[in-house]
Order: C-alpha cells, then structure tokens, then sequence
C-alpha cells in the first residue's frame, strides 16, 4: 500500500483544499517518482486528479518543475487550486495590460503593444509582464501552456523560465499530452503574406518541399535571404549600430522577421508541405513529433499526462518504448453511471445525403424526447452539419450553437446558464470543457469525428491509416468525457455513426481499457435524473 495513502497532500506543502489521495492517485504518483526512465507517460482516465498527481511529483523529487497545459481554461484552473503553494503563471505579452499605452491611446493596450512601441516600463518590474516573467523565473512551481513555453524557450536558447545555468527546469509536466503535435505544428508553422512571394508560383498550386515545385521554394527563399541581409546592413550602417536601428526603424525588426522564416524554409526537408490559401502561403511539417526536442532537450525528466494516451500517442512525438515508462490508471467509477452506446443509424460522411441527415436528426430527436427534463451535448464535429442537424431537429428551440469558435465561451455561458430542455448543439466542445452533473446528462455523437483531409499536411498524414484511426478514437473518448467529471456523476452517451464497428475494429489499441460500448437497435430509457448541481462563482 503506498505511503501517500496514510498522508494528507498539506503534509507534503500542498493545498489544504485536497484532504487526501486517493488510491489510483497514489499509485500514479508511486509510479512516476520511482521511474527512471527520462519520459514517464500515464494514460489517467478522467476524474482521477492528474493536476494534484503531477504536483505531487514535483513536491516529492524536490525539483523545479513547469507545468504545461494546452487550454487557457485548464491553464487558470491550475493556477487557482495550486497558488498557494507557490505555483507562479506565466503567459504570453498580449495577455498583459501595458498601463502607459492604455492612457496614452485612450484604449486598452498590451503589454505586446508596448514591448513594439518601445514602452520605457518593459523589462523592468513596473511592467505586469516583465514583472511576472521575472517572478516566474525565480519560483520553483510554474504553471504555463506549450504556445508560450516553445516560444521563451526559442528567444532564451532554450533555458526558457531559467534565470540562469543554476537553476534549470528539471521536470516538465506535459497535461493534455494528446494536443502536443498539434501545439508543435502550429508553432512550427511558417506564414508568408502574398507581398513576399509575389507571383512565384500559381495560387492554387501545394506540394511537398521535395517536390520540384518545393525546391523552388527553397531557391527563392536562399535568394531572399541575400536580400534580407543586405537590407539589415544597409539599416545598421544607416543608425550606427543593431540596437538603434531595431529601436528607431520598424522595418528593421520586420525584416529580421522575415530572415528567421525564409532561413527555415532553405532549410525544409521532405517531412514538409506548401499550400496557399486566399493571400497567404503556408508552410508544415507533417510529423511534427520530430522537432519535440524544442519542448523537453535539457529537461532531466519529463511527466506526461492525458485520458487518451497511448503507445502509438507517444511514437508521434518521437519515442520509442525504450525511452520511457508508460501504464493506465483507470478511475474506479461505478461503469454503469456512464454507459455509452452505439446505435446504428446512418453512415455520415462527405457524401452523405439528405435522407441521411434526416434518419440522423429523427434519432437525436428520440434520444431527447425521453430527456427534456435534463441537458445534453451533440457533439456535431463540423459547423455545416451542426447547422443541417437543427434544421431537421424538431427540438431546434431547445438548442444552443454557435457560429465560430470565437462565440464558444459566450454560448457555453448561455447553455450553462439554462434550465432543461437544453441541448449544445456544436463542434466546439469535444475537448477541455468541463459540463459535471446537471450540466450534461448525456452526450450524442452523430459522426465518428475523423480527421479534416482539406489540407495537403493533413492529407499527408492520412496517408498513414493508423493516424486517422488514431485521431478518431482520442477524439471520441475526449467528447466523452466532457459530461462526466466524478465518481458520483453519469452521463449516458450514444453514438449514431454507421461507421463506428469499423472504426473500433481498427483502432482498439488506441482505446483505454476501460471503454466500453453497448450496442443497441433502439434507444433505451432514460436513466433517473442527477439533482445534484454546479455552483459557479
């Protein structure tokens, strides 16, 4: 029996809010401290506490840790349980409010906007970002999210939140491991306004940077670098020296800029596609798990944590089974407080048909005829077939969706808000929401939500048919678990989709253990209603 179980996590410097450990808990930090592998990997089912499991961690081996989430959401969570401890967050310039721009424009300005005006206050402590960089680099608990920590560690020659050699990071939590070769890809990612290519290549053209039309790339970019160069001599010779002409000259910082992504593009390997979009050309790596190395070198231990964490997870950011230590740790709840189903219904895809739609919606609106007196979620995977769904539902009324990602937070509110019949009807929440007891009594998926094949990088991907499997699985046990959040909890779940028996067939490897799915030729009675609710501040 582990020691953590006769101790409260106070007695170990933690917050007096977490009385105690559980024993699954337990056992995953008992397997994390006494690993000795450099990469600790735990697939940790929902509810189990993996925010107090890793901080553990860190309060036991005695080290200085960064805590690296992939939501803003679960990124103010971590510092509201774990500040008084001493965790310090850390984010981005334009999360700050630069205070002398603010008067001097008459509008809210950032920190970001004053760094690139030249705000005398920045770099010093009467700037809230430098200040709480500062105050970041000299705590021992840092809590930040993969954008900003790939970002630091770029501009500081990968020391990051280390004010100097003497005290590195030596362990790096990864929460939300599932998001990292998204995070990577997008910070990887390079851009080009039409003003820098011109008209080298026709608009609608892509490839990979093997391909001929990818060589081209590169021999421009080679010839833009020349330019770039002799441009920043003429600027400095012009002020007399770097720092006056980066002070005195925007032009100078915006062609720097450039030099750094044009070097990158002469540099890009096969593992790397092009596309353009309206006014814009793209450039992605296809495997971005290969540049990992920008998250963790340096870093002695790395604790990786997520509900979806599998080997085959872990191959796509560049480890091999050698390298790390890797086990589940299921939650213990009651399976039949979350019982999820599969329905056979219509097969959704790009082709499916009107007929295909409204089979769909008369079943979705089955299930909600026998839970007005609740709230639930159809997870609807795209907005085009979130807005068909309504438009058959005769349930409409009773649904809140949204248009774009941008309005998610608002109608979240909304829907939270709301006395039943409700029902979100979106795309938007398949991932780190949170919607416990009253607020989602059950959960529809009407699509097996397969990875978008729109782009050349994604296409490239798919060519790899145990990723698009992959993508599908992770997706679906992430949806569902938006609704259970406790051991007390439950939220039933059906999926509709014609294509799920082949999707599990495939791809059960990549499932947690502990996913289970019942198959049913009709709907089955509600179960009785949760009474408990949510109280927010």
């Amino acid at each position: 029996m582990s020691l953590l179980l006769e101790i409260a996590p106070a007695d170990l410097g933690l917050p007096p809010k977490f009385t105690e450990y559980r024993p699954t808990q337990a056992d995953g930090i008992d397997f994390a401290v006494q690993s000795e592998k450099p990469y600790i990997a735990a697939r940790a089912d929902t509810g189990i506490g993996k925010s107090l499991l890793a901080m553990t961690v860190a309060k036991a081996l005695d080290t200085r840790a960064v805590y690296l989430t992939a939501t803003k959401g679960l990124q103010e969570q971590i510092l509201g349980d774990f500040a008084p401890c001493g965790v310090r967050d850390i984010r981005g310039r334009a999360n700050y409010s630069c205070r002398p721009y603010t008067k001097r424009l008459h509008r809210a300005a950032t920190c970001e906007e004053g760094a690139e005006r030249g705000c005398s206050h920045f770099g010093t402590t009467g700037c809230p970002y430098s200040s709480a960089y500062m105050v970041a680099c000299g705590s021992a608990l840092v809590s930040t999210n993969y954008s900003y920590w790939l970002h630091i560690r770029r501009a500081y020659s990968q020391m990051g939140l280390a004010e100097d050699e003497a005290k590195p990071v030596e362990l790096l939590i990864c929460d939300e491991a599932h998001h990292i070769v998204d995070q990577l890809a997008g910070f990887l990612q390079i851009t080009l306004p039409e003003k820098e290519y011109g008209t080298l290549l026709p608009p609608k053209q892509n490839g990979l940077m093997s391909d001929h039309s990818g060589l081209l790339w590169k021999k421009w970019a080679v010839g833009r670098i020349k330019e770039a160069n002799a441009s920043l001599k003429q600027l400095r010779d012009k002020y007399g020296s770097t720092e006056r002409a980066r002070a005195e000259d925007d032009d100078y910082a915006y062609v720097e800029r450039l030099q750094v992504r044009v070097k990158a593009i002469a540099t890009m390997d096969a593992n790397w596609t092009w596309e353009t979009s309206d006014d814009t050309v793209s450039f992605d790596p296809i495997w971005p798990g290969r540049y990992a190395n920008l998250l963790w070198s340096a870093v002695s231990k790395v604790l990786l944590l997520s509900a979806t964490l599998c080997p085959y997870a872990l191959s796509l950011v560049g480890l091999s089974k050698g390298d790390y230590d890797y086990r589940e740790f299921a939650n213990g709840w009651p399976p039949n407080h979350g019982l999820t189903y599969y329905i056979p219904t219509a097969r959704m895809s790009y082709r499916s048909t009107d007929a295909d739609y409204q089979r769909m919606a008369a079943r979705i609106d089955e299930i909600i005829a026998g839970r007005l007196d609740r709230k639930g979620i159809i997870h609807t995977v795209s907005y085009k077939r979130m807005r068909t769904l309504i438009q058959y539902s005769r349930y409409a009324k009773h649904m809140f969706f949204n248009e774009s990602s941008n309005g998610s937070m608002a109608t979240a509110k909304r829907y939270r808000d709301a006395k039943p019949p409700a029902i979100l009807c979106s795309p938007s929440y398949g991932t780190g929401w949170d919607f416990a007891y009253d607020q989602c009594e059950y959960i529809i998926i009407p699509k097996v939500p397969f990875p978008y094949a729109e782009t050349r990088v994604m296409q490239e991907r798919n060519k790899d048919a145990h990723y698009r499997i992959y993508c599908a699985i992770l997706e679906m046990i992430q949806m569902i678990g938006r609704g259970r959040r406790a051991h007390d909890d439950r939220c039933e779940t059906f999926i509709l989709d014609n294509n799920f028996p082949l999707v599990m067939s495939k791809g059960k490897a990549y499932a947690p253990r502990s996913f289970t799915v019942h198959r049913s030729n009709s709907v089955p009675f509600a179960p009785k209603k949760i009474h408990r609710k949510i109280t927010r501040e």
